[in-house]
């Protein structure tokens, strides 16, 4: 019975021994990046940043002004208020809300298109940063990359993050999407 346990005991130190020399004879090409870092930080991405500030800013202007229309046109009711008849009084009141509702739907619509915007730049930025660090993976024999953000600590001669970034730069001057 114990020299049964014996060989068994035996065998397993056997097996774990040759897993344990080959798992450090086997070298893994694991780095990791910052994709936030290099989206805030690269030429490109301050220009998608630009792109969707002067669209939100052009949106909030055509809403503003239509806003102030519907405001002043609420002020000449209120003013108008004594003079007008009950049922012109009704009238000009639906019509105002009718133009609020409206507005509201503009407003809705717009966020929308502007979030759609947002969307398609982030998602050709992307596109752009994955086929560089395919490329990047494929020509240094890197076999996986991770995101910054799922590492605890690492080595920083493990981040690829400037080096990304430097050839984010050179390579994509603009993003253009339909």
């Amino acid at each position: 019975m114990f020299k049964n346990r014996f060989k068994y005991f035996r065998f397993f130190l056997f097996s774990f021994l040759i897993f344990f020399n080959f798992m450090l004879n086997t070298k893994a090409d694991i780095f990791f990046l910052d994709t936030n870092l290099i989206y805030q930080n690269s030429l490109i991405g301050k220009k998608i940043e630009k792109k969707i500030n002067s669209k939100q800013l052009e949106i909030k202007n055509f809403l503003n002004e239509q806003k102030k229309l519907i405001d002043e046109e609420n002020e000449n009711i209120n003013k108008q208020k004594n003079v007008l008849s009950e049922e012109e009084l009704k009238n000009r009141l639906q019509n105002l809300e009718n133009k609020i509702n409206s507005f509201n739907n503009i407003v809705r619509i717009e966020n929308d298109k502007l979030e759609l915007y947002r969307k398609k730049l982030n998602d050709a930025f992307t596109e752009e940063l994955r086929k560089i660090i395919s490329e990047y993976v494929s020509k240094n024999d890197i076999e996986l990359v991770i995101e910054k953000n799922n590492i605890i600590i690492g080595n920083k001669l493990l981040d690829l993050t400037q080096t990304i970034l430097d050839v984010l730069n050179v390579r994509v001057k603009d993003i253009i999407i339909e």
